[in-house]
């Protein structure tokens, strides 16, 4: 399966958004993505991310040329991991609609 890395910024921390390269979208199926870049387009289905014991259901946004994000919130998320700018994480995927976000700590 897929993994995608994912570089934790102080945005990323600071507005509880996770993003990730465009160069992943074809990891998610069509009917996921919301190509409308505007913050009420919403994709017909969702996909199914695990992140410290919780079950998030979110589209994935297009958030730029260059970047993707799950429209949900991992603020609760990123505040148990203590994540920090600089830290890594990953959306490993499990299955074609299902994944799962790990926490990496500081890069090596």
């Amino acid at each position: 399966m897929t993994v995608i890395p994912i570089e934790l910024i102080a945005a990323t921390i600071r507005n509880g958004r996770i993003y990730f390269s465009t160069e992943f979208k074809a990891v998610f199926p069509a009917d996921t993505i919301a190509e409308d870049r505007s913050s009420d387009a919403k994709a017909v289905s969702t996909v199914l991310i695990e992140a410290g014991g919780i079950d998030y259901h979110t589209d994935i946004r297009i958030n730029s040329l260059t970047r993707l994000s799950p429209r949900k919130s991992f603020a609760a998320w990123l505040k148990s991991q203590r994540a920090e700018a600089g830290h890594q994480a990953r959306l490993v995927q499990l299955g074609e609609r299902h994944f799962r976000l790990e926490y990496l700590g500081a890069a090596a």
